[in-house]
């Protein structure tokens, strides 16, 4: 009875030190290809954001927190054929649970450019809600916008989290939500639920995402933009702890005669 008393506390004392996976650098290299007809199009990008402070995965790889409380740097460039670019980087500091952020993009296409900054100020009141306000100044003139995001605790690492936001006019408003909870034996799903309104015109999107293990997902989702319908399947598998490929497909009905259709593959370090 000792020896058994003896190997339970041990097994008890190496389960008490796992720890969740945790990353502070995240990167991205993907292709996407358009085909509209016989016509189509290829955008490579490549993107990638460091945290100061390791964040901790929930059980799947892909999957983090709601709500985003760490300090961090971020860039992304994409070039696509009739010589169209774009580099956006940013960043974020958390101070005193206060946040303050700024972005800048720049877009290129053929010998027009475009450029835009954002700067945000916002507070994080408790670990699971934070308000913030953004501006966004452009060649032809700025605007503001509003949001709040705030999550719900399950238990464990189950929540439901909701996001909201408006311009400064009230015009336009963004509204998501996302269920996420656990399954048991390394099994997870992830659902969630995006409307947008424009001066009354109402796009509105749905996707579920189905986690075989921690390092494998399959997921649907679907959106009706403009009144076009817009299918769309994806899967992602960790290799290693580090790196994954993920593949998505969608399908649009532009016109009774022409589909679109979408096509990306992308390559995922986690560090």
């Amino acid at each position: 009875m000792k020896k058994i008393n003896v190997v339970l506390t041990s097994l008890l004392l190496a389960s008490s030190t796992v720890t969740a996976q945790e990353y502070q650098l995240f990167s991205e290299l993907n292709y996407n290809r358009t085909e509209v007809g016989k016509l189509d199009n290829d955008i490579l990008g490549i993107g990638a954001t460091y945290y100061f402070d390791k964040r901790a995965v929930l059980g799947p790889l892909a999957e983090l927190s709601y709500i985003n409380d760490k300090s961090n740097v971020y860039g992304a460039y994409l070039d696509a054929e009739g010589d169209v670019n774009a580099l956006n980087v940013g960043g974020e500091l958390f101070y005193n649970n206060f946040l303050i952020g700024a972005e800048y993009t720049r877009s290129e296409v053929g010998s027009e450019d475009y450029d835009s900054s954002t700067v945000t100020l916002g507070y994080l009141i408790n670990p699971n809600f934070l308000i913030k306000a953004d501006y966004t100044d452009q060649e032809h003139g700025g605007y503001a916008t509003f949001g709040a995001q705030y999550t719900h605790q399950l238990g464990g690492v189950d929540y439901v989290g909701f996001s909201v936001s408006t311009d400064d006019e009230f015009d336009v408003w963004e509204a998501s939500t996302k269920y996420f909870a656990g399954l048991g034996q390394d099994r997870f799903i992830a659902a969630e639920l995006s409307v947008t309104d424009n001066d009354e015109d109402t796009d509105w999107g749905i996707s579920g995402d189905y986690y075989f293990t921690t390092m494998t997902s399959v997921g649907l989702s679907y959106d009706d933009l403009n009144d076009n319908n817009v299918w769309g399947i994806n899967a992602k598998h960790y290799f290693t702890n580090n790196w994954a490929v993920s593949a998505e497909y969608k399908n649009t009905d532009i016109t009774k005669d022409h589909d679109a259709d979408f096509y990306s593959i992308s390559l995922i370090g986690q560090f």
